[in-house]
């Protein structure tokens, strides 16, 4: 006897990328960490260029 409840489904990793209004948000957050990361390494490069620091 089998349950309704109990099917398997494989689904893979990138299943929900799939869906656009999730992969529009992941999209945006890999774009904003990169121009944060851009950022940082910015600030740090002048900071290590200036002859007063």
């Amino acid at each position: 006897m089998t349950s309704a409840g109990t099917s398997t489904r494989s689904t893979s990793t990138w299943a929900p990328l799939r869906s656009p209004v999730y992969r529009a948000l992941w999209i945006a957050q890999l774009v904003s960490n990169l121009g944060t990361w851009m950022q940082t390494v910015g600030a740090q490069w002048m900071l290590v260029g200036d002859p007063r620091a």
